[in-house]
């Protein structure tokens, strides 16, 4: 019969197997819910279409960048970090947003009531993610918590959003923690964002393949862009299509979670 050592013990391959079992089992136990974390504006957005969620078993997370703490740079770092968080199109609109008071439609407080009780947002200091986009997303992993799965939605292109998501998704990868990757790229009429963007997805594939990506390319007419009802409308209609798909990719990870579970 094959035998084993396990904490110093002698076991037979029958024991070894009814080990891992009690310990994956203590894994599920400990990890009820899925957790679907999003990075930057561009993420938030997606988070906000998908709301309310019905689910009580899945947590939203929001992480954004603080930039309240620009006054401490100087005037010319101050200038580039304007150039780097301005942007005029889908990167730029976060949780709090809301329309102006001549356009809000009846009951926009209350949703917006609703999305920040349901929503746990998270705030890197842009002096903390300078020094060390690493650590940074290791703090927001401890503070997220527990969870069987994540999915993480970000918009690739900026600096804060990409540069975190691809940290955070490369420690739960050497965790061997389950998840999956929801990355939006620009449309090709932002260049410089489009081709940052897929250097980024590039190194993201390289070590963690568990990637959905979704092209802004394909669902806009470059003819339209510049027209901004256009761009909001097609903007919101892209964002409410991840929102619905992030939510079955969610009850397909957690059934499947489940059904493990059940079966152990």
């Amino acid at each position: 019969m094959e035998m084993d050592e396990y904490d110093g013990k002698m076991l037979t391959a029958e024991e070894i197997k009814q080990a891992k079992l009690r310990a994956i089992r203590s894994y599920f136990e400990e990890h009820e819910r899925s957790t679907i974390v999003s990075f930057g504006r561009a993420g938030s957005r997606v988070i906000k279409s998908m709301l309310p969620i019905e689910s009580d078993k899945t947590q939203l997370k929001m992480v954004v960048q603080d930039t309240s703490t620009v006054v401490a740079l100087t005037p010319k770092a101050k200038k580039n970090l304007k150039k780097i968080l301005k942007r005029s199109s889908y990167a730029e609109v976060d949780l709090e947003e809301q329309p102006s008071s001549s356009h809000s439609p009846v009951g926009t407080s209350l949703v917006v009531e609703t999305m920040q009780s349901r929503v746990n947002k998270f705030s890197v200091s842009y002096d903390q993610f300078l020094s060390s986009p690493k650590l940074a997303a290791n703090e927001v992993l401890s503070q997220v918590g527990k969870s069987s799965v994540y999915i993480l939605v970000s918009g690739f292109g900026g600096t804060f959003g990409q540069t975190m998501h691809t940290e955070f998704a490369l420690m739960l990868n050497k965790r061997r923690m389950p998840h999956m990757n929801i990355v939006i790229l620009p449309a090709k009429t932002e260049k410089e964002r489009r081709s940052r963007a897929l250097r980024g997805l590039t190194e993201l594939m390289k070590v963690d393949m568990n990637v959905k990506v979704y092209d802004n390319q394909d669902y806009i007419d470059s003819r339209r862009m510049f027209d901004p009802l256009y761009s909001s409308q097609i903007i919101n209609r892209i964002n409410e299509k991840i929102g619905l798909d992030i939510i079955h990719y969610n009850l397909r990870l957690t059934d499947s979670m489940g059904i493990l579970k059940g079966e152990l």
